[in-house]
C-alpha cells in the first residue's frame, strides 16, 4: 500500500522534470550567445552573461548548495547580501507556525526538557529571533548588509593589491543554526528558495550594475534627510496579508547612470 496519497507520486517527476527544463533553457541561451546571437532577454539571459564573468550564479543553482559555500563576485556579493539583511529586519510573514500533531513533542533547550503538548500550535517570532542583539550585535536593528559578507583579516602584501583575488577570498556569513531560517528550515523548508535567490541576484546585479537608486528630496530638504524618511517609511510597514508598507508613494525614488568608467579607472589605480 502507498504511503504517500497517490496524486503525489507526481511531486518527484514534477522536480526533476523543471531539472530538466531549467538546463535545457540555460544550454539553449548558451547556445544562442555562443552564436552571437541575441538571448531572450529573460532571467536565463542575465544568468548566461553572469556565467561569463562568474560562476557565483551558477554556484546557486546546484542544489547541494549551502548559504555561503559559494564565492562570488563584488556585485553578486552585494545583491545577496541585500537580499539577506532586508529579509532578516522585513520578512513577509511575522512567523513560522508549527503544530505538534496527535503527539507530545519533546525540545531540548540547553539544559532543559520541555514537553509541547499535544494539538498545540507554536508559532515563533522571525522578527523577535532576527534582530535578537545576542546574534547580531548592538545594532540588530539597523539595515546593514555588510554584517553578511565576511572579508579575509587581514592581507600583507607589498605593492598594488589584487582586487579580483581578494574577493574571492570573501565569503557569506552563515548564522547558528536556529537564528536565522526566514524561508524555514529542515526538511519541510520552502522548495524555492534557491531559486529565489538566484532571481533576487540576478535582477539586482543587473539594476545596479550601471544605476544607483535615490529618494528625490523634498523642496529644502537635504540628501542625508530624504533617507533617512525613506527609511521611516519602509520601517512603518504593517501586516495585512504580508508585511507591506502602507503607503510607498511617500518617498519617490530615481535612478542615476553611475560613473562607472571613472569607477574602473580607479579600481586599477588601487
Amino acid at each position: 500500500m502507498p504511503v504517500l496519497p497517490r496524486s503525489w507520486s507526481r511531486v518527484g517527476w514534477a522536480i526533476e522534470s523543471l531539472k530538466e527544463h531549467m538546463m535545457s533553457w540555460f544550454l539553449e541561451e548558451q547556445h544562442r550567445f555562443a552564436q552571437g546571437r541575441k538571448g531572450t532577454w529573460t532571467l536565463m539571459s542575465s544568468m548566461v552573461m553572469r556565467q561569463k564573468q562568474s560562476a557565483g550564479i551558477l554556484g546557486i543553482l546546484q542544489l547541494g548548495t549551502t548559504l555561503g559555500r559559494y564565492n562570488t563576485d563584488k556585485e553578486e556579493s552585494l545583491s545577496m547580501s541585500s537580499s539577506l539583511e532586508t529579509i532578516r529586519l522585513y520578512d513577509p510573514i511575522p512567523g513560522l507556525p508549527k503544530w505538534t500533531g496527535e503527539s507530545e513533542r519533546q525540545l531540548q533547550v540547553g539544559d532543559q526538557s520541555l514537553i509541547i503538548p499535544p494539538r498545540t500550535m507554536v508559532l515563533p517570532s522571525l522578527m523577535a529571533l532576527h534582530t535578537l542583539p545576542r546574534y547580531w550585535g548592538d545594532d540588530s536593528i539597523v539595515w546593514r548588509p555588510s554584517r553578511w559578507i565576511i572579508s579575509p583579516s587581514s592581507v600583507e602584501c607589498e605593492g598594488p593589491i589584487d582586487l579580483g583575488a581578494q574577493l574571492e577570498k570573501e565569503s557569506l556569513l552563515v548564522p547558528l543554526k536556529g537564528t536565522y531560517f526566514p524561508w524555514s528550515e529542515g526538511q519541510r523548508n520552502c522548495p524555492g528558495k534557491k531559486f529565489a535567490q538566484v532571481e533576487f541576484v540576478a535582477v539586482m546585479a543587473n539594476l545596479f550594475r550601471d544605476h544607483c537608486a535615490q529618494p528625490v528630496p523634498l523642496p529644502r530638504e537635504t540628501q542625508d534627510r530624504a533617507r533617512q524618511r525613506l527609511f521611516d517609511v519602509v520601517n512603518d510597514s504593517e501586516l495585512r496579508l504580508l508585511l507591506q508598507v502602507p503607503d510607498p508613494s511617500r518617498v519617490s525614488i530615481c535612478w542615476d547612470r553611475r560613473e562607472i568608467e571613472r569607477f574602473r579607472m580607479v579600481e586599477k589605480m588601487v
